[in-house]
């Protein structure tokens, strides 16, 4: 669960990780899912034991609007409002001071570790500005079971529109349902499906009541694959109205 405050969790996996290292007797430590510039403290020097990172997906910018969430997130404190306020005019140059940590911090991560996955050539090449030898990157793109979502003619009646993904900023929600609105002005029969949880599903919500479009917009929160596979086999159309993806399906 995304409970704040966050740093306590991830302290508690990098120690536990630390632990490992140091009491077992382990061939390759293998840190999953790393998207710049974000970093592992345990990887800012060389380790006794190979490591591998990887899949590295596309850099995400942490868009101005999200940055007070993410502090709130991470920190577990809500500032009193007058002081929020003041807070939000220094946004830009927290997010300056972060990210240039988070940089730093990434580069480390690359020098030293011994072999890094990457999942397409565009991220191989911006992680090669940060290596000394460009073999140790790998690409290995993102796979599809192509006999679990196998191939269907969609139902020319169906009016199901379907979006998928972890409900934050980046992901574009609040632009798909401010657009929603003039889609059930030629299909006033629409009906739009949003699949996933997150920090902005009260936002989002709000939002369907601000266009009076409850009755067309439903939120599924996080379901099965198989439930998801069901709905794409089903609809007339699939949107992803995300920013930025590293590599998205």
């Amino acid at each position: 669960e995304d409970i704040p405050p966050r740093w306590k969790y991830h302290f508690k996996v990098f120690n536990e990780a630390r632990r490992q290292l140091l009491n077992r007797d382990i061939d390759i430590y293998h840190h999953m899912d790393l998207s710049p510039p974000w970093f592992n403290p345990l990887l800012m020097k060389q380790i006794s034991v190979k490591s591998v990172i990887g899949p590295i997906q596309a850099p995400h910018s942490i868009p101005i609007g999200s940055m007070e969430n993410v502090i709130q997130r991470y920190t577990g404190i809500h500032l009193p409002e007058k002081i929020a306020k003041y807070v939000h005019k220094l946004l830009p140059l927290i997010r300056l001071m972060i990210d240039t940590v988070r940089k730093a911090g990434f580069r480390r991560n690359l020098r030293y570790a011994d072999q890094l996955v990457v999942v397409n050539e565009a991220v191989a090449d911006y992680c090669s500005h940060f290596v000394d030898n460009p073999e140790k990157i790998k690409v290995i793109p993102y796979g599809v079971d192509m006999e679990l979502f196998s191939f269907n003619e969609r139902d020319p009646k169906s009016m199901d529109i379907v979006a998928i993904g972890m409900l934050k900023e980046r992901k574009g929600f609040q632009d798909l349902l401010n657009a929603f609105p003039a889609v059930m002005g030629t299909y006033p029969n629409a009906q739009l499906h949003i699949f996933g949880k997150g920090p902005q599903r009260e936002t989002l919500e709000a939002l369907v009541s601000k266009h009076g479009i409850e009755e067309n917009v439903t939120f599924h929160g996080y379901v099965s694959h198989s439930q998801i596979k069901d709905f794409l086999a089903d609809c007339r159309l699939f949107v992803h109205p995300s920013y930025s993806e590293g590599y998205s399906h």
